[in-house]
């Protein structure tokens, strides 16, 4: 039984040893490229919610009352979820792909949830589609920014 215990840091020691760290060079634009998806995924994401709700109902947006987007709580998501992604180690050790794609798209994930649960809770006037749209494109630009850039690593 002291063997078996003995031989758990072992193991520990060498799954630690394969976890390689990467260069700061591809630390800092994956950061950068994950807060620039954030901006744009928002830009993008106003721009479709518009054309989306003048499309379905046929009438031009003019009263800011029905159209009220708060992107200080995206922006404020989306900077929690960057420091949380740092702190779980997407930008300094690598992790294998998979593993990455799972973790952001469950964070990703879990702030629209927040974004939600937030906007409802605080009576915001943000359609839904605006949420949606925003999360969606904030995913596919940092999975495809860090596609980008781990092939030039």
């Amino acid at each position: 039984m002291t063997l078996a215990v003995a031989s758990a840091p072992h193991k520990l020691n060498n799954l630690k040893e394969n976890i390689k760290n990467i260069p700061k060079l591809l630390g800092f634009l994956l950061i950068l490229g994950d807060v620039f998806s954030i901006i744009i995924a928002q830009f993008l994401a106003q721009k479709c919610a518009v054309l989306l709700k003048t499309q379905m109902t046929s009438e031009v947006i003019v009263n800011k009352i029905h159209y009220d987007p708060h992107t200080n709580l995206f922006l404020i998501l989306g900077l929690i979820m960057t420091v949380v992604l740092y702190d779980k180690g997407l930008y300094t050790s690598r992790i294998p792909w998979w593993s990455q794609v799972q973790y952001i798209t469950r964070i990703v994930f879990f702030s629209l949830i927040v974004q939600g649960f937030v906007g409802f809770a605080l009576k915001l006037n943000e359609p839904r589609s605006l949420i949606i749209f925003s999360w969606f494109f904030a995913l596919t630009f940092m999975v495809a920014f860090r596609i980008t850039f781990f092939k030039l690593a």
